[in-house]
């Protein structure tokens, strides 16, 4: 009787042994406790968590991470570290040289530490020392073990006393630099390609202070700021390898703290992200302030510095605004003096790079675009997705006779937002500015006004002597319309200089004169007055001359909606920039 209890007693033994096993299975080992607990860690990971200490507190932090290899001289595959906020300096760090060897290729670390009161950050990443190097887990293809073999075993614990909050973890962008005196910071840069610019004025001597955490490929840099003169575009500061160190993390990444100091005048921030590795698409080991990834700007004289916005600190010359969708608008100026201007221009630009609302400037005498707007100029005011950009560009211009200009195409334009409206979009279009106020009137001419329908103003009757420029619209892309009225005191011989599309099957791209009065076509581009201009055979040029009597006329050129200016595919014309039409009038 006693033998048999003794056995019932082995195998209800037995049984409980057996269920606490396979529940320890199922369910895991326990949770660790502490301050901050960082573990279910993976591969290709960057976690955080954030503590704040009241007063200077006794810490004890412990951590498991990996090295690369079984090598004595291997770097850390996955490790952690703690950042203080305020300062953005490292407090605590597993490094190579600090951490003990564990079975494999485990890296293990336990301190103690004391810290003062302040909020802290605390990271762990596993991405490897490399781009992706935590993808390369060939463990189960051969014997050799892998460092993402040891993600089981990754943790981060702090075990002290001191607050942590609820809503772990924070964005990156909750731990951006930030303070009294940071005046602009771009961080963290979290998508590209992008550039992010911030324009300002510096009203006395500045010492400026730059905090800078990017990537510095080879040649050329990938993620990387400057500061340049805005008027000249040239650089008083930018990243290199010889003023940066290294950011900690993949060896690509650098970091700059320092001090420049600025004399009075007018600067441009500028940091440049690539499509690639960058906060939020790390693909190795990011560096210590991960937060940071970007260029921020502070000064401990804040009022010596402004942000610069021509639309509050000058009065505009010309102002094309408020443009509505199929639209092109136009004012022309003379310059009897070297001038400096700035450009200011909102409008759409597609991620592709295709420009469908945005302005240019252009020399009347050469046909030269002296400026343009551009995606790589621009930067977005808003969401991305929205293709509405902003440009303000800084232009040296030599004396003689310009025309500034800006079109839209069908949608997506002044009072019809067929996306996001942007912000101002009173300012939807071009708008020049003096870059010092005011230009004096003897400098810059307004040669014609821009009336409320778009079109330009009818030319003044031309004078004696001379000939002169009357229109010039070039490089003209799909789906545009130009109109443009002018008048004729007395008979008169126009010089047309136009280049579109004509075949036997129909006029696409092309150019005529109407008599304002009655409509009456007194020119037009057709096959039989035109000549083969190179390329496609569609490509027709007319170059002649159109005598007409005194009169009020309106000249236009219209293109459809394929085969222009930046849509030709391999059927170019010999001149494809002189896609539109040029009148002159002779003596």
């Amino acid at each position: 009787m006693t033998r048999r209890r003794l056995v019932r007693f082995q195998v209800t033994l037995l049984f409980i042994v057996t269920g606490l096993l396979i529940a320890r299975v199922v369910i895991g080992p326990p949770v660790p406790e502490g301050l901050v607990v960082l573990t279910d860690l993976e591969p290709g990971q960057l976690r955080q968590a954030t503590f704040t200490l009241e007063a200077r507190t006794p810490l004890l932090v412990e951590a498991t991470g990996s090295f690369v290899n079984l090598e004595s001289s291997s770097p850390l595959a996955a490790y952690g570290w703690i950042l203080r906020r305020d300062t953005r300096e490292v407090v605590w760090q597993m490094t190579p040289n600090d951490v003990r060897h564990g079975n494999g290729t485990l890296a293990l670390a336990r301190d103690s530490l004391s810290l003062p009161a302040g909020t802290y950050d605390v990271f762990f990443t596993t991405y490897g020392p490399t781009p992706g190097a935590w993808r390369r887990d060939a463990s189960w293809l051969s014997l050799r073990h892998h460092w993402t073999g040891d993600a089981e075993q990754w943790r981060l614990i702090v075990v002290g006393e001191g607050r942590a909050p609820t809503d772990q973890p924070a964005t990156l962008a909750a731990l951006a630099p930030d303070g009294a005196n940071v005046v602009w910071s771009s961080a963290p840069a979290s998508h590209g390609p992008f550039t992010h610019t911030f324009l300002f004025q510096v009203t006395r001597t500045l010492p400026l202070t730059l905090y800078a955490v990017g990537e510095l490929c080879d040649p050329s840099p990938c993620d990387h700021g400057y500061l340049e003169e805005a008027a000249t575009g040239r650089r008083v500061w930018a990243m290199t390898p010889e003023n940066t160190r290294p950011a900690g993390g993949w060896e690509a990444q650098r970091v700059f703290r320092g001090t420049v100091t600025l004399p009075p005048g007018l600067y441009r921030a500028v940091y440049v992200t690539d499509e690639r590795h960058h906060a939020g698409a790390w693909q190795a080991n990011p560096p210590l302030d991960p937060a940071a990834w970007g260029l921020t700007l502070s000064t401990d004289t804040p009022e010596a510095l402004r942000p610069f916005d021509p639309w509050t600190d000058r009065t505009p010359l010309i102002s094309l605004t408020r443009v509505p969708d199929d639209a092109l608008r136009s004012a022309q100026f003379a310059l009897t003096q070297p001038a400096r201007l700035i450009v200011y221009a909102l409008g759409e630009i597609s991620s592709g790079g295709s420009r469908y609302d945005y302005g240019w400037i252009e020399n009347n005498e050469t046909g030269e675009r002296v400026w343009e707007m551009t995606r790589e100029g621009s930067q977005p005011t808003d969401d991305e997705a929205s293709g509405n950009r902003v440009e303000i560009a800084f232009l040296s211009l030599s004396p003689g006779t310009y025309t500034l200009a800006y079109q839209t195409d069908g949608s997506h334009a002044y009072g019809d937002w067929r996306k996001a409206e942007p912000p101002h979009p009173e300012r939807w279009g071009v708008t020049l500015f003096p870059m010092a106020d005011p230009l004096p009137d003897s400098v810059f001419v307004r040669l014609e006004t821009e009336p409320p329908t778009g079109l330009a103003t009818p030319a003044p009757p031309p004078p004696p002597g001379t000939g002169r420029l009357l229109l010039r619209r070039t490089r003209l892309g799909n789906d545009t319309r130009v109109e443009f009225p002018f008048a004729l005191s007395h008979p008169a011989t126009l010089h047309i200089v136009a280049t579109g599309e004509i075949s036997t099957g129909g006029t696409y791209d092309y150019g005529w004169i109407e008599r304002a009065d009655n409509g009456e076509v007194v020119w037009k581009m057709t096959l039989q007055n035109t000549v083969p201009a190179g390329g496609d055979d569609r490509n027709r040029r007319f170059d002649g001359l159109v005598a007409l009597p005194p009169g009020e006329y309106i000249a236009y050129f219209t293109t459809d909606f394929s085969h222009a200016w930046g849509d030709f595919d391999d059927g170019a014309p010999d001149d494809p920039d002189a896609w539109g039409i040029v009148i002159e009038l002779l003596e």
